[in-house]
């Protein structure tokens, strides 16, 4: 066999230089995917987070509105310290409605919401019934 020969023979597979470029080659691009995933599952995280805590605002403010507030309920959830809920209702000298502010997590929601002896029922005849 010639000299010639003998390098054709060696010359089948990958030389070590061309097995390196492409693994670089694959670790530039694995990269900047990797790190976006990342970010878009942090993302995902903390949009959950946001939405469920936008819901139970909003479970929270809808309950207090169908069942309005009494007088009792609006003494014991005013400082923001014994509150557990996230709920504090003030009293404004000025408006017939009680001033709600609901918090839940990052979340937080005020809105006014009337007393329960304003709420009558159609069939006594009340305010409601103005037709």
């Amino acid at each position: 066999m010639t000299i010639r020969q003998n390098r054709k023979l060696n010359t089948a597979g990958f030389s070590l230089v061309e097995v390196l470029v492409t693994i670089a080659i694959l670790g530039m691009i694995t990269v900047p995917v990797t790190s976006s995933l990342l970010v878009a599952h942090r993302l995902s995280v903390h949009s959950d987070e946001l939405l469920q805590d936008r819901l139970a605002v909003s479970s929270t403010v809808e309950a207090l509105m169908s069942t309005g507030i009494t007088d009792e309920y609006a003494a014991d959830h005013q400082a923001h310290d014994n509150n557990p809920d996230g709920v504090v209702v003030q009293k404004e000298s000025d408006e017939a409605a009680y001033k709600v502010t609901v918090t839940k997590g990052k979340v937080m929601v005020a809105t006014y919401i009337r007393p329960s002896t304003a709420l009558v029922n159609v069939s006594e005849g009340g305010p409601a019934d103005e037709t």
